[in-house]
């Protein structure tokens, strides 16, 4: 088995959380030409398609990393293209409050992208692909113990360590895993 942080010495930010805005964040920052690592518990991102609707603004933004037309054909095998909008006031309800029929009624005025339907598990792979063909790397099935020297503790009890310098830290993790250090 090879070694995941080989040729990682330094890195100037470390991202801890690699979901959807810690891939994101590392995918930015590697288009701009500075070096992270970002590091994520879980193999194979989250299983739970925690998200869905995204915007006409966060499309754009991935209109300028490049990755667009993966996201929209992604999207395509997920939802219905153009799907509607149908509010109640609880899950239970059986009576509709207010339907939007068209999820970008009204948009081709403000933004040339489209405001569509992904799920979690289906766009972190396009995000960590991105990332790391612009230069990001990537660490699954590890965690940040701690920093200073950062002890990342990975598969069977090994412990592997980078320094950041500076200590730019970036913490994205979704359900609050705070480093079990602070910084000093």
């Amino acid at each position: 088995m090879t070694d995941p942080l080989e040729g990682v010495d330094e890195v100037p930010v470390l991202v801890a959380g690699g979901g959807l805005v810690g891939l994101s964040t590392a995918m930015f920052l590697a288009q701009h030409g500075v070096a992270s690592l970002a590091v994520e518990p879980l193999r194979g991102g989250s299983p739970l398609p925690r998200a869905a609707l995204f915007h006409m603004r966060t499309q754009e933004l991935f209109r300028a990393a490049g990755i667009e037309d993966e996201i929209r054909r992604q999207s395509l095998k997920e939802f219905e293209p153009e799907g509607a909008i149908v509010m109640v006031e609880t899950l239970a309800a059986r009576d509709v409050v207010g339907i939007i029929p068209s999820l970008n009624e009204g948009v081709d005025a403000l933004s040339p992208c489209r405001r569509l339907f992904i799920t979690q598990p289906g766009l972190e792979p396009i995000l960590r692909a991105r990332a790391e063909r612009a230069g990001a790397r990537v660490l699954e099935g590890t965690t940040v113990v701690g920093l200073g020297a950062v002890a990342l503790a990975g598969e069977q009890h090994r412990a592997h360590f980078a320094i950041v310098t500076p200590p730019t830290v970036h913490q994205v993790d979704g359900d609050a895993r705070a480093p079990r250090m602070p910084y000093s």
